[in-house]
């Protein structure tokens, strides 16, 4: 997952993460690569329902240390901001098709860009309460650190995870050709989609939960999704970051 910056901040990164990573959170070693991500989040699930679980995650994510920018990059303070912010990323899973559950978060401690904030979230979720059991994979969970400028939807590099993580987790060769069978919870097809929270700050100073932007695999839109005064969610097409993103 990649929330990019567009102004290019001179000198170097200075990275705001401590040794210890927050609770939930794991991240690896410079150099190194995480090959699975524990679960569970012990704040979130189960769920049954695919939406749910995802609008449940959005005010934890946001919650997460800096997981948002609460200044514009004119403000004096943006750089400071900025230096410290962090992008997290999740699977929301399932372990017996009825039971939806969201993994640790995965976080990168050190940014190779400046002007990006990754996480590199790692193709498989390990489950101790299951030993050794292939957990159902389905939606890719992350926040995006600005509140939702309109070339911040979904990057390129949201949309070539979600491809190769349909290929490698729901793709059957069937009579001599590919074909992508997606798991199925409470009787269900769930397609494989990513989504992005963005949050905004009350009046108090707090972060909470603005909003997400999502994508279902071979969908022919990306969604953002905001909820009214009601409390009542709603979802309106916004089309591609860039119509060269998806041909």
């Amino acid at each position: 997952m990649r929330t990019p910056f567009r102004l290019l901040i001179a000198g170097s990164l200075v990275c705001g993460c401590a040794s210890k990573m927050p609770t939930g959170v794991v991240a690896a070693e410079p150099g190194q690569k995480l090959q699975s991500v524990p679960g569970p989040f012990a704040e979130l699930g189960p769920e049954t329902d695919p939406d749910t679980a995802i609008i449940k995650a959005c005010p934890v994510v946001m919650g997460l240390p800096n997981a948002y920018v609460p200044v514009g990059p004119s403000d004096q303070n943006f750089k400071t901001y900025w230096n410290v912010s962090a992008e997290y990323c999740a699977w929301q899973y399932s372990p017996d098709g009825r039971q939806i559950w969201t993994s640790l978060f995965a976080t990168s401690a050190v940014q190779s860009d400046p002007s990006m904030r990754t996480c590199d979230l790692p193709p498989r979720v390990v489950d101790s309460r299951y030993p050794g059991a292939e957990m159902l994979l389905l939606t890719v969970i992350h926040n995006h650190v600005f509140r939702d400028p309109p070339d911040n939807k979904l990057s390129t590099h949201d949309f070539d995870y979600l491809d190769n993580m349909v290929g490698q987790h729901h793709t059957r060769m069937a009579e001599g050709a590919e074909v992508v069978v997606f798991p199925e919870v409470n009787g269900k097809p769930v397609p494989m989609r990513v989504v992005a929270f963005f949050g905004r700050t009350t009046p108090s100073g707090v972060v909470e939960c603005a909003g997400f932007f999502e994508y279902t695999w071979h969908a022919p839109q990306v969604l953002r999704a905001t909820q009214d005064t009601d409390g009542r969610w709603h979802k309106e097409p916004v089309g591609f970051p860039r119509p060269s993103d998806r041909n």
